[in-house]
């Protein structure tokens, strides 16, 4: 957590990629981490996770910051061999996620 908070410092204007954010993190901070991803405005970031804790906390402090139209999903998969991507906007997560009881 104090790694992605540095992180998000030095990169102000910039992008942060991070790579499972969630290993060796302990499950109570994830809501923490996403809160500041999202109240971050000076900072892209590029997230890959398996964790849908940490994309429905997202999802939750877009909602609660009025920022929904600025965080996307991006889920990918693999059909006979080609890899094929799909863009969900916060509301299409939320809805699979909750409604449909998908695992982006």
């Amino acid at each position: 957590l104090v790694y992605a908070t540095f992180i998000a410092t030095l990169a102000e204007n910039g992008v942060v990629i991070l790579e499972e954010p969630e290993t060796n993190m302990h499950p109570g901070y994830l809501d923490v981490l996403a809160e500041q991803i999202v109240k971050n405005k000076k900072v892209q970031f590029f997230i890959s996770t398996h964790s849908l804790e940490l994309v429905e906390y997202l999802i939750k402090h877009a909602k609660l910051n009025n920022c929904s139209d600025d965080l996307q999903f991006v889920r990918m998969y693999r059909i006979d061999g080609d890899i094929g991507y799909e863009i969900l906007s916060c509301e299409d997560a939320r809805f699979e996620i909750e409604e449909i009881k998908a695992d982006l």
